[in-house]
């Protein structure tokens, strides 16, 4: 009887714990949703008061002889652009990385996998929002296609937020999986769909890079966390972008 009640009491304490660590892990996230909407608060009013600022000017600045439409979208055009530099630095941790610095991390070979095809990188600019990303195609056998995409999200905070949730995603049904976890130290989210036979993990890398591995033709459920071995996270953690007319700041190169 004894034993009986010793063995509940462990039970019970481990139930207890349990609770309290999915408690802290809500808790956790409840902060950092609370960040990441802080945060993009914060661009949405920048860019509300620069826009109106943008307006205020713009409308002092209508070209002579301009129709009503014209005077329209030439004050609409300012607001747009005052507002988009407004969200940018707003919501970045430092200038936006150029996509050549981001290319080293996607190299002709991935360990044993080799590319399939060349790598599509670029650095967009919307009028003063700028937005950078590379993403490479990998060849893992016959019938196995890897994705591997990595943006950097300084100006998008809202991108980040699904990571702050991370801790609390779980599904494990016969048709797969959906769970938060660690890879190599970082906050990610992996899946499994057993029908489509894909594996896909998506990473929050030093609080800024989105790195996104998708693996199709797959057998293997945990195929994209065993490619996300392969990347260099840490060094990538470390890139920095560079200010207008300044000098880029890369990491240093990755061993292939």
């Amino acid at each position: 009887m004894r034993t009986q009640i010793v063995a509940v009491g462990v039970l019970l304490a481990l139930a207890c714990s349990d609770q309290v660590e999915d408690a802290q892990q809500a808790v956790n996230a409840a902060k950092a949703m609370m960040e990441a909407t802080k945060s993009a608060q914060e661009a949405g009013e920048a860019a509300e008061k620069a826009a109106a600022e943008a307006e205020a000017k713009a409308r002092e600045q209508i070209p002579e002889g301009a129709t009503e439409e014209e005077a329209a979208a030439f004050v609409d055009n300012a607001k747009a652009v005052a507002a988009l530099q407004a969200m940018g630095k707003a919501g970045g941790k430092g200038p936006i990385t150029n996509w050549r610095q981001l290319a080293t991390f996607l190299p002709d070979k991935l360990g044993e996998i080799a590319a399939d095809g060349d790598l599509d990188g670029a650095t967009t600019k919307a009028g003063g929002m700028k937005v950078t990303n590379v993403k490479r195609r990998y060849k893992g056998g016959d019938k196995v296609r890897i994705d591997v995409t990595i943006t950097d999200t300084f100006v998008a905070p809202m991108l980040r937020a699904p990571f702050a949730m991370a801790a609390l995603v779980e599904e494990d049904t016969s048709r797969g999986y959906k769970k938060g976890t660690k890879l190599k130290g970082h906050t990610a989210i992996v899946e499994w769909r057993k029908q489509s036979q894909r594996s896909h993990a998506t990473l929050m890398v030093g609080e800024r890079f989105v790195v996104d591995v998708k693996v199709r033709g797959t057998d293997k459920d945990d195929h994209a966390s065993d490619v996300v071995g392969l990347l260099d996270l840490d060094a990538l953690a470390k890139v920095e972008g560079k200010a207008e007319g300044g000098a880029a700041k890369p990491a240093d190169t990755p061993a292939e």
